[in-house]
């Protein structure tokens, strides 16, 4: 254990898109500590190789990548065979405020959306049984959700990260209360955390490696780099049942909105863009398991319904 270490810390944190977030929070946590990150295979671009190079002379590694991640070289327990202070940090992905969103595989891979590479399963069922956006805009409502089950994701997500977190030592009670009690939503999207959520993890991960007390406050982070990205709206509906501020506004990336133009983007908006993409998407792409699944279950509630037929 580092001992509430005093020098100038090097830490590289290796990751997915949450690795900026994390560093972040651990310049705030540890303001003495020089930290760099790694969204491996984005930003910056360096191959496997070459951030395993780089980081064998830092004092700490946390890695988000885990056994089966397609990465070997940056997998924990390849980490951990060769550096003496490599830890795992998992990465936060909590569905509960967006139970609609998905990413969809073909045999080609990914199926890309507009804005985001998550879709909207409500979006693409409505598309596919020829609705036009505006109507669509209308099944976003209490009725579909229930059918669809989206009403009991809040609960199941809350079950699933609060036992995987105590699994991996982490003390969890009364973590997500705290968030909720904030007003806003503690997630952008299913997998972008708010700032504050990483902190609160770091901060613990930290405090049992002896970099922090354990009593020491976690602090306000001015910087959230996911919060600037693409960010998905809680449905009023569903918002209204976990207390949490709801919205049918998305906002766009801060670095893509133009100087004095507002982030937001509305549903509406939101359908037409996205039913406008895919027009030029082969439609036997988008006939996938889950966008099928909610087809079948929205159809019978219709008056009437359109052919889902790849034809």
């Amino acid at each position: 254990m580092f001992k509430l270490f005093k020098k100038k810390l090097k830490v590289a944190i290796v990751g997915g898109c949450q690795a900026e977030g994390l560093a972040e929070a651990t310049r705030h946590l540890i303001p003495h500590a020089v930290v760099s990150a790694w969204h491996a295979g984005v930003n910056p671009p360096d191959s496997p190789e070459a951030i395993v190079a780089k980081i064998k002379d830092f004092d700490l590694v946390l890695t988000q990548i885990g056994s089966g991640h397609g990465m070997p070289e940056l997998e924990i327990d390849r980490l951990t065979g060769w550096h003496p202070n490599a830890h795992f940090m998992p990465t936060f992905v909590f569905s509960g405020f967006h139970p609609d969103l998905s990413y969809a595989f073909d045999s080609t891979g990914l199926i890309n959306a507009v804005h985001s590479d998550f879709h909207s399963k409500i979006a693409v069922a409505g598309f596919l049984l020829g609705l036009s956006p505006q109507r669509t805009l209308s099944l976003y409502n209490g009725l579909i959700f229930t059918e669809l089950g989206y009403f009991d994701v809040f609960p199941a997500a809350r079950n699933a990260v609060e036992s995987q977190l105590r699994e991996m030592g982490f003390e969890i009670d009364g973590m997500i209360d705290g968030w909720l009690g904030q007003g806003e939503p503690f997630m952008y999207m299913t997998n972008h955390p708010a700032v504050r959520v990483l902190a609160a993890l770091a901060a613990q991960l930290y405090s049992r490696l002896g970099l922090i007390p354990r009593s020491a406050p976690l602090p306000e982070i001015e910087k959230d780099h996911l919060g600037e990205s693409f960010t998905w709206p809680v449905y009023p509906a569903l918002a209204a049942r976990i207390g949490a501020r709801g919205s049918f506004d998305f906002k766009r990336p801060a670095w893509l909105t133009p100087a004095g133009e507002s982030r937001s983007l509305t549903m509406k908006q939101y359908l037409i863009d996205l039913f406008n993409f895919y027009d030029n998407v082969p439609r036997e792409r988008l006939l996938v398991s889950p966008f099928l699944e909610t087809v079948a279950k929205i159809e019978p509630l219709l008056v009437s319904g359109g052919s889902i037929s790849a034809s």
